[in-house]
């Protein structure tokens, strides 16, 4: 496994502009050393690459790419658009629950910005219950794949954002380093490249088109409800097929 990850040093300075809200997962300092780079990559969707960008993709030497995007919305844009050779592209729809509902919204007058909000919250609270299998598919591939992984799913924001938080939790993150990265989105992800159907002007729609704490929160207060805290969300999610040593492969003894 470790032949297969780019060194931290040059793991930490990858970068594929052509994927929107692309980054290293890790490097975040923990109680005893850090999350190692190199091992774990989140973005939005990963469609076709241009021609500068495919050598920095390969640097990542990726084995498994996990897509949390619904059926629908995954085959609309394939994973990569071409052929991905020898990479696993593991499949987990978390199908999402707010589009929907915002269209019929828009359509009848009914949209405001409270209404996004709140289904927003009720979307992440959705993630820890009815939608834990498939969170639970998705963290089992991640943490038990032989190689470096990528997860994402359409704009890499919110299921994206709530599987790496799990992760980055269960490692021993602080709260703040996992808010700073969960809110990165809010940067770098290109919202148009995504929503070009929603009125991305419109103070109405701004809810759900940001990464906000309120959302990450009203989930992880949900997983203690249910399992007292991320490591019993994890195991009850895989149903005991990830380990604490499966959480160690993303870790990084010393400086």
């Amino acid at each position: 496994m470790t032949a297969l990850q780019p060194r931290d040093d040059v793991a930490s300075k990858i970068a594929v502009p052509s994927i929107s809200n692309f980054r290293d997962v890790g490097g975040h300092a923990l109680p005893s050393g850090k999350i190692r780079t190199g091992r774990l990559y989140r973005s939005a969707a990963p469609r076709q690459l241009n021609a500068s960008d495919t050598e920095a993709f390969g640097m990542m030497r990726l084995t498994t790419i996990v897509d949390l995007r619904g059926r629908d919305e995954a085959a609309k844009s394939p994973t990569l658009g071409h052929d991905t050779g020898s990479i696993r592209i593991v499949s987990t729809p978390v199908e999402p629950r707010t589009s929907g509902r915002v269209q019929q919204a828009l359509a009848d007058g009914s949209a405001s910005a409270a209404l996004m909000r709140d289904l927003m919250i009720s979307s992440y609270r959705h993630y820890v219950t009815e939608a834990a299998p498939a969170f639970g598919d998705a963290l089992t591939a991640l943490l038990i794949s032989d190689g470096p992984a990528l997860v994402h799913c359409t704009a890499g924001k919110d299921r994206t954002g709530f599987v790496v938080a799990v992760i980055q939790s269960a490692l021993g993150a602080s709260e703040n380093d996992i808010a700073a990265d969960y809110l990165r989105t809010n940067t770098d992800w290109d919202r148009a490249s995504v929503s070009s159907h929603l009125p991305l002007d419109s103070d109405v729609v701004a809810p759900i088109l940001r990464a906000d704490m309120d959302y990450l929160t009203a989930a992880f207060k949900e997983i203690a409800r249910h399992d007292r805290g991320v490591h019993g969300f994890i195991e009850r999610a895989t149903q005991g097929r990830v380990t604490r040593a499966h959480l160690d492969v993303l870790l990084h003894q010393g400086d």
